[in-house]
């Protein structure tokens, strides 16, 4: 049976002058994003309208699809999800970034399959519209090569309007993945007790914390605040979970990611001795008191 999902977020309102004065307004839909983005989302909207047709069967709730074994070859997309997110925190200059960002899209897009089947897997009326957003932003984080092919075309042509547009845009659409990320933390995580929605729903947030990672590297702001997060979210289910559940998708993740955290910290402490380790505390803090829904400060 088809399981379908409601999105419960919006973009912004941007005007197509301020992303770009010199592109024609037919690119751009009334709320400024590229109108192929917008299409996707329109499209996404349209598909996960209405919510689960099964949820509650004779008074109880759905019970979560059973985490089945991993095959060799779905390990290794996963796998290579964390492993593109850490490269993208050990990237040191431009060009290695821009590569680390290539692949973690490419990751993702990858392991589309598996984080749809996560996802109808414990899809219910709690967290239905999170798991929208999820879905969304999959599609979105697909145009992310082109929006930062756009943004050189700018520094090229050393058009300031031009620059501060477009990477306005990417940092918009970075807070917005940053917020769904962190409400998948709260309805994936945080308010789920069921061990098998939990096994679930952290092989999905490895899918969202990524995508959230390459945007806003994209932007050029930091990554490691929210790589912390993910890092205390895998614990978290691990410590639920027990010894007797073992997901060694997240198990084999985590020293990785708290490396990356650490290279992280170490890189900002050698730039600024006297800088805060947690610069992006403020702007977290407000995303996860909205629920993801508004667009703190995007100074790093």
């Amino acid at each position: 049976m088809s399981k379908q999902r409601s999105i419960a977020f919006s973009l912004p309102p941007r005007s197509a002058a301020s992303v770009d004065p010199e592109l024609p307004p037919e690119v751009f839909s009334p709320g400024g994003y590229p109108r192929r983005i917008r299409m996707r989302t329109e499209i996404k909207r349209a598909l996960v309208t209405a919510l689960v047709a099964t949820v509650f069967v004779g008074g109880c709730e759905r019970v979560p699809e059973a985490f089945s074994t991993k095959t060799p070859e779905e390990i290794k997309q996963l796998t290579a999800v964390t492993d593109a997110v850490v490269s993208l925190a050990r990237s040191v200059d431009d060009s290695s970034k821009r590569e680390a960002i290539r692949q973690t899209v490419a990751a993702v897009a990858a392991a589309d399959a598996q984080y749809q089947w996560h996802g109808d897997a414990i899809v219910n009326t709690t967290n239905a519209a999170t798991l929208g957003c999820i879905d969304a932003h999959g599609i979105t984080v697909l145009d992310l090569e082109t929006l930062l092919a756009r943004l050189d075309e700018a520094v090229q042509q050393q058009d300031e309007k031009k620059i501060a547009g477009r990477r306005g845009l990417l940092q918009e659409l970075a807070m917005n993945a940053t917020g769904c990320a962190t409400q998948s933390t709260q309805f994936l995580i945080g308010l789920e007790k069921r061990p098998e929605a939990l096994e679930h729903g952290a092989v999905l947030i490895s899918g969202i914390f990524a995508i959230a990672s390459s945007m806003r590297a994209a932007g050029g702001l930091s990554i490691g605040l929210l790589l912390e997060e993910q890092v205390r979210n895998y614990e978290t289910v691990v410590a639920r979970l027990g010894d007797e559940r073992d997901v060694p998708i997240i198990t084999d993740a985590l020293p990785k990611l708290r490396e990356a955290v650490a290279v992280l910290k170490e890189a900002n402490s050698v730039a600024d001795p006297h800088r805060d380790p947690s610069p992006d505390t403020a702007a977290a803090r407000s995303v996860s008191e909205s629920g993801g829904g508004t667009h703190p400060s995007t100074s790093d």
